[in-house]
């Protein structure tokens, strides 16, 4: 009974850790693949600025990138519009900010 309850907890805490990797925030989804680059598609009608480690990247609406990160394993994604919103993402991994996706800065 006691390796059952175990068992189940890590189960708990393996799902919840994918839920988290699937949606980081609101809007953001994020799905691993098996190459070592990272694939950003923006969805959205509005044009994204992010900054994945010193690297400026601008996405127009509608449109994608493909980075490489052949030397990380996993990267911070930031939005320059707020220096207080950022995730972090297997560096083999597809990032979609969805249709409604909108950054509320304040």
């Amino acid at each position: 009974m006691g390796k059952l309850t175990l068992g189940m907890l890590l189960l708990g805490c393996f799902c919840s850790h994918a839920s988290e990797l699937s949606e980081p925030l609101f809007g953001i989804v994020v799905t691993e693949h098996n190459e070592r680059f990272l694939k950003l598609r923006n969805h959205s009608s509005d044009s994204l600025h992010l900054d994945i480690y010193g690297q400026d990247i601008k996405l127009a609406p509608k449109s994608g990138s493909l980075i490489d990160c052949q030397a990380f394993a996993e990267l911070e994604i930031k939005f320059v519009e707020s220096e207080t919103v950022f995730f972090s993402v297997p560096c083999s991994s597809l990032v979609v900010f969805k249709e409604g996706f909108e950054l509320d800065v304040y």
